[in-house]
């Protein structure tokens, strides 16, 4: 079938999290929460309304059929065959990385992060007891890269015990190619450092790139890998609350299981195990053409700033669904421009310093919306920009 994902829906009142701090607000847009503004794929939708219909919600288990959907579409997307005993449920995948953190580090002990990126890793490092170490993602040629020669200076501290790796990269975009995975990777064994994979936007990739799960490398390299994905980005089920974490090594994969159990975290809800399994077997229509549409915005998106909003520049994409702005032409402060941007331009990105206390100036941006919505944004953004301003650029914009 045909998707329409030029349909606007109106998501207030429906207790989005993403929306929710728009209901008495009508004017704003809301594009920071990691979700989209599109339907998700109409098998899913079917498969639910069945389930509801038949009036029983008890205790759900998960069928081998479950595992099995999830297997094939790993290979069917990414070339790499597993195992059905590699598979463990979680129900999302910050828990799965607490109950990591908890499982093969102590107290105290350091784990890595690049920076700038998804802001909530800071906070499960940090709430669960363990230390923030930031390995810092340089910018060349309009695109980051990783800094092994600091990266291995971090990992030689004897305190690191995890590296958690974003794959493709939240909020850059970037999708790593196979030889900067190889260099992490043995870097990391070098050292004895297991590595969380962070894959959940694996299957939001744009031409001429291709993601390369890391643990399909070599098997020394997946003896020491964890790998996290979830059908939450590629279907817009991330309210589902449910994701899969791949360990081929039974040495990481037992604990890990008991580590779940233990916490009574191993149960799903019917909703998920019929949702997720249908999108697996059923959803490579709807994504393809989301994909396809998605890239049409960012084209979008690219154009219309580099024509009509010099000030800010798009470090483009390669994977994801959100863009990282760069805002430090409008020669703001942190607060000046988030007040820019809600005030001024009536649209709700998130602040780079989320990410990042060194990325002022930059905003994240969700491009998964209707394109008349982004046209929208854009056009606001123009009219603020212009209207505000000052043009002189030795002077500064203040509120």
């Amino acid at each position: 079938m045909r998707y329409d994902f030029d349909q606007v829906i109106d998501r207030r009142g429906s207790n989005s999290l993403k929306w929710a701090d728009a209901e008495d607000d009508p004017d704003i847009v809301i594009q920071d929460l990691g979700d989209m503004d599109f339907k998700s794929p109409q098998p899913v939708i079917k498969a639910i309304k069945n389930r509801v219909k038949h009036g029983i919600y008890g205790y759900a288990q998960r069928p081998e059929s479950y595992y099995h959907a999830i297997m094939g579409w790993i290979y069917q997307r990414h070339g790499w065959e597993i195992d059905r005993d590699w598979l463990i449920y979680t129900p999302g995948v910050l828990i799965a990385l607490a109950v990591a953190l908890r499982t093969f580090s102590r107290p105290g002990d350091k784990i890595i992060v690049q920076s700038p990126v998804y802001h909530l890793f800071f906070n499960i490092i940090r709430n669960n007891g363990r230390q923030v170490l930031i390995n810092p993602l340089q910018m060349k040629d309009n695109r980051y890269v990783m800094d092994f020669e600091d990266l291995d200076a971090k990992l030689e501290d004897t305190r690191t015990r995890i590296l958690l790796l974003c794959s493709p990269h939240n909020p850059t975009g970037r999708v790593w190619e196979e030889d900067e995975l190889k260099k992490l990777a043995h870097l990391c064994l070098k050292h004895n450092v297991i590595i969380i994979s962070d894959e959940v936007y694996s299957d939001i990739i744009f031409k001429g790139h291709r993601h390369i799960p890391i643990a399909d490398l070599d098997e020394e390299i997946s003896s020491k890998t964890i790998t996290c994905i979830s059908p939450g980005k590629t279907f817009n089920l991330s309210g589902v609350r449910a994701s899969t974490l791949i360990i081929e090594n039974p040495v990481l994969r037992d604990p890990f299981a008991h580590g779940m159990i233990d916490m009574d975290l191993d149960i799903s809800n019917i909703f998920d195990v019929t949702a997720i399994e249908t999108a697996y077997r059923r959803g490579t229509e709807w994504l393809d053409q989301v994909l396809a549409y998605l890239e049409g915005n960012l084209d979008f998106l690219d154009s219309y700033l580099k024509e009509r909003i010099q000030q800010i520049k798009l470090v483009r994409p390669q994977g994801t669904f959100l863009a990282w702005l760069d805002c430090q032409g409008l020669e703001m402060d942190v607060i000046a421009l988030r007040r820019f941007m809600i005030d001024k331009a009536r649209v709700r990105f998130s602040d780079g310093v989320i990410v990042n206390p060194g990325a002022r100036g930059f905003q994240r941006m969700n491009f998964a919306c209707p394109r008349s919505v982004l046209k929208h944004v854009l056009k606001n953004i123009e009219m603020a920009v212009e209207q505000t301003y000052v043009k002189n650029k030795a002077a500064k914009y203040t509120l």
